[in-house]
């Protein structure tokens, strides 16, 4: 799973990045109920890597709800 992890990890935080609140909040909440430890808000522009990363992450996410 994306969000899956090893309990030796902790403390284990995620970050989240864009300017909707009610999309950080219901992203916030679900991290938090994976037990994530630190939810970090970036509310900045993402770096190059960043945006490539995310870029992908949604073509793939895409790619696999259409396939299911």
């Amino acid at each position: 799973s994306l969000y899956s992890f090893d309990p030796c990890e902790h403390p284990l935080a995620g970050q989240l990045g864009g300017n909707n609140p009610d999309h950080f909040a219901v992203a916030a909440k679900l991290l938090a109920d994976r037990g994530y430890d630190e939810i970090n808000i970036n509310c900045g522009c993402p770096s190059n890597l960043v945006s490539v990363f995310l870029l992908l992450l949604l073509s793939y996410r895409k790619r696999n709800s259409v396939q299911n």
